[in-house]
């Protein structure tokens, strides 16, 4: 088994963006089944309904190179394993829903370690309606083993909310920023807490004015391998 290296980066163009919590990273792969195998880079893009994951997926298209990266937007995937898509998909039970959502992270993984792409994936981390109590988590276990990196777009609740009063092609339900900033809170807290257990590079980017550049940044970054030398490297070249 390789040696764990660890990494962090810093950012500074926003006072509410956090850099990558420091995680432990190596090559072997979690097992999702019975087979073991090199871990392909796989970045999840969270952040809450309305926060612009679809919008900045669709813009990350026509930056990076489709022979290198694998753009996927989760509910798609997770529609393309069910007859009937996502309409049928929302009549499912709970636990059917689990399954397929684990499912189609799983299929996500193959396809990177298969292409040797690095895969690009939006999800979700939990439902929030506002008459409910508490948030519905949504997660599996296979995206934890899956996700080497998670971006998180922590964008303010006033940006979110005009975002989903704007927004014509989704059914979004009305909620108040406090509700909002509520759910995003909740979100950040859980992430950042999943990803130190299971040794996830956790960003966090709060400014929406640059929102593409900063993640863009980011995922060049995590495209290449993270060993002691590079990490060294980049110490050094602070220093000088």
């Amino acid at each position: 088994m390789a040696t764990a290296s660890t990494i962090s980066i810093g950012d500074g163009n926003s006072g509410r963006d956090q850099p990558p919590s420091t995680a432990t990273m190596n090559n072997i792969c979690p097992i999702l089944d019975t087979q073991a195998g090199p871990k392909p880079t796989v970045v999840g893009l969270y952040g809450i309904s309305g926060s612009g994951k679809s919008f900045l997926l669709k813009h990350l298209q026509q930056e990076l190179n489709p022979n290198k990266f694998a753009l996927f937007e989760g509910s798609d995937k997770i529609a393309s394993l069910v007859p009937g898509g996502l309409e049928a998909f929302h009549k499912l039970d709970e636990k059917r829903k689990s399954d397929l959502r684990g499912q189609a992270i799983k299929a996500i993984r193959k396809e990177s370690c298969d292409s040797g792409r690095v895969a690009i994936v939006t999800g979700h981390l939990m439902f929030w309606e506002q008459e409910d109590a508490t948030g519905q988590p949504v997660y599996t276990s296979n995206d934890l083993a899956t996700f080497t990196h998670v971006i998180y777009l922590n964008i303010p609740a006033d940006v979110i909310s005009q975002h989903r009063l704007d927004d014509g092609l989704k059914d979004r339900t009305a909620m108040s920023q406090e509700h909002l900033r509520r759910w995003q809170e909740a979100e950040v807290s859980t992430m950042r807490d999943l990803c130190r257990e299971h040794h996830i590079l956790f960003s966090v980017i709060s400014n929406p004015e640059t929102l593409l550049p900063r993640v863009l940044d980011l995922i060049l970054h995590f495209q290449h391998p993270i060993t002691a030398e590079s990490n060294l490297a980049r110490v050094r070249a602070k220093l000088d």
